[in-house]
C-alpha cells in the first residue's frame, strides 16, 4: 500500500484478502524464469540486494513502487493505441476472459479481488 508515496506492508484488510490464486503452466513457467534472473542479479549486486522477499523488486532487491507499474502500463498502452484502462482493474480481466464473460467468470473474477464493477 502506498500512502503519501511512502510503501507499508501489512496484513490483508478482509479475511478474503488472502487467498490461493490458481496459476496457469504459462505464467508459472513465467514466474520460474523471473526467479532465476532474480537469483542472477542478486549474486551479481552481492551484499547490496536487500531481501524484501517480495517477487517483484527493483535490481537491488528494493519493492517497485505500484506507481511505477501503473505509469509503465499507460505508456504501453497509448504507445500501442489501445483505450485508457487502469492497471488496477487488469486482476479481473484474465478470469472474466477465460470464461467468456458467463456467470461463472465473474465469479472467478471474485477470487482475483474485492467483487465490485465488471463491464464487458
Amino acid at each position: 500500500m502506498s500512502l503519501d508515496y511512502k510503501l507499508t506492508f501489512g496484513p490483508p484488510k478482509t479475511k478474503r484478502g488472502q487467498r490461493q490464486v490458481p496459476l496457469d503452466a504459462a505464467t508459472i513457467t513465467g514466474l520460474r524464469a523471473h526467479r532465476k534472473r532474480q537469483a542472477e542479479e542478486r549474486l551479481a549486486i552481492g551484499a547490496g540486494w536487500t531481501d524484501t522477499g517480495l517477487v517483484f523488486t527493483r535490481a537491488d532487491g528494493y519493492p517497485v513502487h505500484p506507481d511505477s507499474f501503473a505509469q509503465a502500463f499507460e505508456r504501453h498502452l497509448k504507445a500501442s493505441g489501445q483505450p485508457k484502462a487502469r492497471f488496477h482493474d487488469l486482476r479481473r480481466f484474465r478470469p472474466i476472459e477465460d470464461a467468456g464473460w458467463r456467470s461463472d467468470g465473474i465469479r472467478e473474477s471474485r477470487r482475483a479481488g474485492p467483487p465490485g464493477r465488471i463491464r464487458p
